[in-house]
């Protein structure tokens, strides 16, 4: 969805795109903006597909919905509290999140009752064909979008009762009105974004980061913008961090005067002065027993994966960059030496085209390598891919082994020559740097005494590239990735290619032969429908975060 509105006061235009920042430092006028688009859009769209949430908006939760209103839930029709929400919404959310839960409650019910006579119908016709099938519940969805954000509470809603509660690894119920304000952030937000939102619809949101931590802010809103790809997001916030996750694709710079507006690419279009405003918040340390350390995004398709090979959800999984953060934090380097010393932490990195004497560095650091390229590569597995089609049944033919191994095979070769380049200029990186020990510059008595110790330095670097990059040497090396190719052959074909072809782009083919919308609903459909335990190459993985995590999965 892409839309261009007048900005306020001017004739400039604002080309918005699926999701767009508005990033401004405080008194800048960011909601000024949002409330500006909100009335300007819904010139445009009927108001029930515009949902806005503004900024430093309350929190008030009641977990009995029959108690919470007037009147009991069960007296009214599914049309009088459709109605009274459509007129609501345009209020606080504070003020409409009561009847937004019971159009969730009407809503069930209704689809319940629906299904309850397609159920009968098919009886009286003598069940001819597959019984009819329901569609997700309302309230289902929200309970499992809701663990999903947090994989270790579980959200549950007794119909009888109209009562909600929550557990936390499986402990006893509590109330949902002792959850935190994060928890409850969240849960109004899935209830209203999640489900009761239209097709087509519209997000307006005032400070995406209230009451959340960095982390808990992009994964929540990064979740909402896959689940919902036909949904405009448009949030204002002096985070940027939030404004360059991957599915942003506008961002737009309030001055500090309120009365300009910039549309930029990057970070790096910022004044300095803008920059060091912006930068008020540094990302927040999630406390945990056991912390796996991937590398990528909150946002990113690692988290999922490894939440779903765990399958404990007392491993917390968090993305922090790339290797070297992931080593940093994996091996407790510098600051985080003193951060949560009694933490189980484990890094996993993907093996890229890293040679094999530096997975070899990484692994006795206590790093874990994966065997495959990427994560990706393991759900490029033909019998997973296969069983997750079977299991969707969005494809009119279901793939067989070996139309996927074409489609490695074809990826594969056509990757050849950027393979090989890669992986021969990994061998060949060298780090070079000239520098003097601590107790040679002890011995220091002149400038001319510094320079000579230096130059012989300098021309042991020089003879030791000159070696390193010779070009006998060079040509060895690219031949000799060559000839991984031309030797690819028997059994192991398969698992050589998923080892050096790049994953992610080897996914975004194979994922469409299920009929998935993404790749990310792909590893969602994987999630639901394979266990790992039939898996040997993810069972791998487990293991070798299981002997040192020590997990209780199933306890």
């Amino acid at each position: 969805m892409r839309l261009s509105v007048n900005a306020p006061g001017t004739t400039q235009k604002l080309s918005l795109a699926e999701c767009n920042v508005f990033l401004g430092i405080n008194g800048s006028g960011k909601s000024t903006i949002l409330k500006y688009l909100k009335e300007a859009l819904n010139h445009d769209y009927h108001q029930q597909n515009i949902i806005y949430f503004e900024g430093g908006r309350a929190i008030h939760l009641n977990d009995n919905l029959s108690q919470a209103r007037q009147h009991t839930v069960g007296e009214r029709t599914l049309e009088v509290v459709e109605k009274e929400y459509g007129s609501n919404i345009r209020n606080q959310l504070s003020q409409r999140i009561l009847v937004a839960f019971e159009l969730l409650e009407k809503r069930t019910e209704n689809i319940l009752r629906e299904h309850s006579d397609r159920i009968d119908e098919w009886h009286e016709n003598g069940k001819v064909g597959d019984p009819p099938e329901r569609e997700m519940l309302p309230m289902k969805k929200l309970m499992l979008l809701f663990s999903e954000i947090f994989p270790t509470l579980a959200l549950n809603y007794d119909r009888k009762s109209k009562k909600f509660s929550c557990s936390k690894n499986g402990s006893r119920e509590y109330s949902i009105t002792l959850l935190s304000d994060g928890e409850k952030q969240v849960l109004l937000i899935l209830a209203e974004i999640a489900v009761l939102l239209k097709p087509q619809g519209i997000v307006i949101v005032d400070e995406p980061e209230l009451n959340l931590s960095d982390y808990l802010a992009a994964r929540l809103w990064s979740t909402l913008e896959s689940e919902l790809e036909e949904v405009m997001f448009i949030y204002a916030t002096h985070d940027i961090g939030f404004s360059l996750r991957e599915n942003v694709k506008r961002i737009f710079v309030l001055s500090d005067a309120g009365n300009s507006i910039t549309e930029i690419e990057g970070v790096d279009e910022l004044e300095p002065a803008h920059l060091r405003s912006f930068l008020g918040s540094i990302p927040a340390i999630l406390s945990a027993d056991r912390v796996i350390i991937t590398e990528g995004k909150p946002d990113s398709f690692d988290p999922l994966f490894y939440r779903w090979i765990l399958g404990d959800a007392k491993i917390q999984t968090i993305s922090i960059g790339g290797c070297s953060d992931v080593f940093a934090v994996g091996t407790r380097s510098g600051i985080w030496s003193k951060i949560a010393p009694s933490m189980k932490l484990k890094g996993i990195i993907d093996r890229d085209f890293k040679s094999n004497a530096v997975i070899e560095k990484y692994n006795e650091a206590g790093i874990l390598v994966l065997r495959f390229h990427e994560a990706e590569s393991y759900v490029c597995i033909p019998d997973i891919v296969i069983r997750v089609a079977t299991a969707l049944g969005l494809v009119e033919k279901i793939p067989t082994k070996q139309e996927i191994l074409r489609i490695i095979g074809d990826h594969f070769a056509c990757n050849r020559f950027k393979i090989i380049a890669n992986r021969s200029a990994e061998q060949l990186n060298i780090s070079l740097a000239v520098s003097i020990d601590r107790s040679r510059l002890s011995t220091v008595t002149s400038v001319d005494s510094l320079e000579k110790i230096l130059l012989a330095d300098a021309g042991s670097q020089i003879k030791y590239a000159s070696t390193k990059l010779d070009p006998a040497e060079v040509s060895r090396c690219v031949q000799e990735e060559a000839r991984v190719f031309d030797n690819l052959q028997g059994d192991g074909e398969l698992e050589q290619m998923l080892h050096l072809t790049p994953g992610k782009s080897l996914l975004q083919e194979i994922y469409k032969l299920t009929g998935a919308k993404s790749a990310v609903d792909y590893l969602r459909a994987c999630a639901k429908h394979i266990d790992v335990a039939s898996v040997p190459q993810l069972v791998e993985i487990r293991k070798k975060i299981d002997w040192e995590m020590g997990s209780t999965r199933g306890q």
